[in-house]
């Protein structure tokens, strides 16, 4: 899981231009016996737990479990569009101080940050009920529970080569992706990904705060060489090599990073601008050439 991403192209109406999402394909949770998924329409939602939301958090909760669905963020406190501007995200609510009137929930802050906070009920109630209509997930209530917390798993390296190898051909063939309710007009995977975010750098008028994409980015390179690891212990496959070389792509994934954060604070058309996304361009050619190369290194090593 957490290995291979997607990247969604669309009409941004509040830009006025085509924009871009990157996340991560949906987790294989079908695939361990342990972690259970369980989803409640919006619509038998309202009919049976509107009128109790406290109740039907409590009861969750209690039994351990998480709770996940979409808002309107104009309405949830701490959060960038609080009060400003109306657009659905998804956020998990991990606990509750019903003393307070308050639900514990994680998600991006207002600095973009993960992070936990507690926030009121009425906040969170009104958040829901208000939601637009985004895709077919944004219309279900999702329950995450774990049954057996110390249970571990023997490594699938079958699992790990498959969606390695997806992410190296730029393919998807677990999750099939609809997003007509984006206005996507292009969807991309894996190291093509890069491809086409270089395709908007590449214009100089394109403009965008969007820099959760490029945390995840260097999220994404951090666990490779988690899980390169991991594989090496379990496997006794020699992957030293391949280690160092997702290090330095990390460090890369960084450099992305740290010239979007610059690029933000500039104007479209000012030098500041015009450099940092030169320097952007560059860097994201650097790192398709880099970690095409590593990840068919990988595939060739744990396949022999």
């Amino acid at each position: 899981n957490y290995i291979n991403y997607k990247l969604f192209t669309y009409n941004d109406i509040a830009i006025q231009s085509n924009n871009m999402d990157l996340k991560y394909i949906a987790p294989r949770y079908n695939e361990f016996s342990s972690f259970v998924t369980k989803t409640i329409h919006r619509d038998i939602f309202s009919r049976f737990f509107e009128k109790n939301f406290r109740d039907f958090i409590r009861c969750y909760i209690n039994q351990d479990c998480t709770i996940s669905f979409f808002v309107d963020e104009f309405y949830i406190p701490g959060r960038a569009r609080y009060n400003k501007e109306h657009k659905a995200h998804q956020l998990l609510v991990i606990g509750y101080d019903f003393q307070n009137d308050q639900v514990k929930i994680i998600g991006y802050d207002a600095s973009y940050s993960y992070s936990i906070s507690y926030i009121p009920v009425a906040c969170l109630t009104k958040g829901f009920l208000c939601c637009p209509f985004v895709n077919q997930l944004s219309e279900n209530i999702t329950i995450y529970q774990v049954n057996d917390i110390e249970k571990t798993y023997d490594l699938d390296i079958e699992m790990f080569k498959s969606e390695l190898s997806e992410f190296y051909h730029s393919i998807n063939s677990y999750c099939p992706e609809v997003a007509v309710n984006y206005r996507t007009y292009k969807i991309d995977f894996g190291l093509q990904c890069y491809k086409t975010m270089k395709e908007f750098f590449v214009n100089p008028s394109y403009y965008t705060k969007n820099h959760p994409m490029f945390y995840m980015i260097c999220e994404h390179k951090a666990n490779i060489v988690k899980k390169l690891q991991h594989l090496q212990i379990k496997t006794g496959i020699n992957l030293e090599e391949s280690i160092i070389e997702y290090q330095s792509i990390h460090m890369l994934a960084k450099r992305i990073l740290q010239f979007f954060l610059k690029r933000i604070y500039c104007l479209p058309g000012d030098k500041g601008f015009q450099t940092t996304s030169r320097r952007i361009v560059e860097l994201l050619d650097e790192i398709y050439d880099k970690e095409q190369e590593t990840v068919f290194k990988i595939l060739k090593n744990i396949n022999n």
